[in-house]
């Protein structure tokens, strides 16, 4: 998977979101998949989120970072 966004730019990301929206088992499991390319299994196993719920962060996330980029261009 190619990273999507850079560590620091998730960090500024999930600063957007209250942990009500983003658990920290959420964001962490965000993490893995992005910045160390983990898989959904292992994430799942690793962290408890279901590998939907990963997917729909990334996809909140990704919707965010392209809204921010629009903004900028």
């Amino acid at each position: 998977m190619r990273q999507v966004f850079s560590e620091h730019e998730l960090t500024v990301l999930f600063s957007l979101y209250s942990y009500r929206e983003f658990s920290e088992r959420t964001r962490k499991a965000v993490g893995l998949r992005v910045i160390n390319g983990w898989t959904y299994d292992f994430i799942e196993l690793d962290t408890g989120v279901a590998a939907k719920t990963t997917r729909e962060a990334i996809k909140r996330l990704s919707q965010a970072y392209e809204i921010i980029n629009q903004g900028f261009n």
